[in-house]
């Protein structure tokens, strides 16, 4: 079999894999409870109120991030941490179903691709959201005062810094790495 063909299996065993995990979301209340154990209670709160399969990639993220932050001090990895858990709380501003997730994935991901469907509603606002996710949880994040090192790390968690200190540019990379995998 060429490389290719290895490739395109293996990309398309990632991508049933990744339907399997957000059609039947599981969780342990171990697990549960570490994530709580990072988080304030207001994080907490937004953390609750994402859609099951967003709490589970984001539980998943952080797992990967913990076993890359064993070198951290204690504050760089609790702050890596929690972004993980809340990396992707802008998902939260739209009514993302699995089929908002899986056209948006099929469209290539690309914001200049979505601006056709912007007319209908229910395809348009979801499809803009999953775009923008990163953006609009850094917003609603600053808007609650939460950390500007938390702010950056959720803005930037799909693209390049901005300014960002070497250290932190360090976790963004993390924390980007894990969602890659994830």
């Amino acid at each position: 079999m060429s490389m290719s063909k290895k490739t395109s299996f293996a990309r398309i065993k990632y991508r049933v894999q990744q339907v399997g995990r957000a059609l039947l979301p599981t969780f342990t209340r171990e697990e549960l409870q570490w994530a709580a154990s990072f988080l304030s209670a207001e994080e907490h709160e937004v953390f609750r109120e994402m859609a099951p399969a967003d709490r589970r990639h984001c539980l998943d993220v952080a797992h990967i991030c913990r076993s890359m932050a064993e070198q951290l001090a204690p504050d760089q990895r609790r702050l890596l941490l929690t972004a993980a858990l809340l990396h992707d709380m802008g998902k939260r501003q739209g009514a993302i179903r699995l089929g908002h997730r899986i056209f948006f994935v099929l469209l290539g991901s690309r914001r200049s691709r979505i601006v056709p469907f912007k007319r209908w509603p229910l395809v348009g606002r979801p499809l803009h959201v999953i775009a923008r996710h990163a953006r609009l949880g850094a917003a609603e994040a600053k808007k609650r005062n939460w950390a500007p090192d938390l702010v950056a790390l959720i803005r930037h968690h799909h693209d390049q810094s901005g300014s960002m200190s070497d250290e932190n540019r360090r976790l963004l990379q993390m924390l980007q790495r894990a969602d890659n995998l994830c």
